[in-house]
């Protein structure tokens, strides 16, 4: 079997900015391939090097897909590490940017301008996979481009207002809300832009809506243990949602799968993701 080749790229997504989005394309080059691109999304805290996004990324390169996996510019991350290293950039991140992030990702694809390397695949189908908040986001995206021909979520929120008002009166007193990520012990701060965006855009950034707005193939995918996310969320997303969409609940599992950062091996959950998943994207 042919090499799966490891292009990383940044890529600067806004005109008069200097923050970039950095990223890994694998595939594989030897291959006149037309299947498509795959571009895959983190979540909150997350980014693209975390447990199973690699190795989901090269799962799907080996079956001839090109795929993408990205740190948003403003997650607070840099290539190589795996803790947050620019907190004053994660906290100064939104819901809206991150969508802005993607369909400038694609006009960059479309317009090869993203990396030479993808320069002779520019006009392939283009799907998204997205995780947890990841998910939410891919949801925007393919509502609001037709560039995005497919799309499937693992373990996607169903709103991004996932604060009391208690929480919320002294996110603005104290100018930002504490965040404390588990796995590396930093403390971090959402700042106001975070909140000011999902309230003055609470309707633009409804996923039910923008869900009900979606007319092409569409997989939910959740872990039926999930604490994090919890599965009513995925029926939510399913009740508002067409004939379009399928929903696939993975018994037995949380919100990684039973996956762990650093990436150990796969599990029989995520075993399973992968395979639903394949499965739509290879229809």
């Amino acid at each position: 079997m042919s090499a799966i080749e490891c292009v990383p790229f940044t890529f600067i997504p806004f005109d008069n900015t200097s923050e970039y989005i950095t990223g890994d394309i694998r595939y594989i080059a030897d291959t006149h391939t037309a299947k498509p691109f795959i571009i895959i999304v983190h979540g909150f805290k997350g980014f693209k090097d975390w447990g199973f996004f690699p190795y989901t990324a090269e799962h799907f390169a080996r079956l001839g897909f090109i795929t993408i996996t990205i740190n948003f510019s403003l997650n607070g991350y840099k290539p190589s590490a795996d803790i947050v290293v620019s907190p004053e950039n994660f906290a100064r991140n939104t819901i809206s940017r991150e969508v802005a992030e993607i369909h400038s990702l694609i006009n960059g694809i479309r317009a090869g301008n993203l990396h030479s390397c993808l320069v002779p695949y520019i006009h392939n189908p283009l799907y998204m996979l997205g995780h947890s908040r990841g998910g939410g986001i891919t949801i925007l995206a393919t509502s609001q481009s037709d560039e995005i021909q497919k799309a499937a979520v693992w373990n996607s929120v169903a709103t991004f207002d996932r604060f009391t008002e208690r929480q919320k009166q002294k996110w603005i007193m104290d100018g930002g809300f504490p965040v404390e990520n588990a796995r590396t012990g930093q403390s971090l701060v959402l700042g106001l832009p975070y909140l000011n965006d999902i309230i003055n855009n609470a309707e633009k950034l409804s996923l039910t809506a923008a869900i009900s707005a979606i007319n092409k193939p569409f997989l939910i995918v959740h872990g039926e243990q999930d604490l994090t996310v919890p599965l009513r969320e995925a029926h939510k997303l399913r009740e508002f949602s067409s004939e379009h969409t399928r929903l696939c609940i993975i018994p037995r599992t949380g919100h990684t799968f039973g996956a762990v950062h650093p990436f150990q091996d796969s599990t029989q959950a995520l075993d399973e993701a992968l395979k639903v998943t394949t499965e739509f994207f290879m229809q």
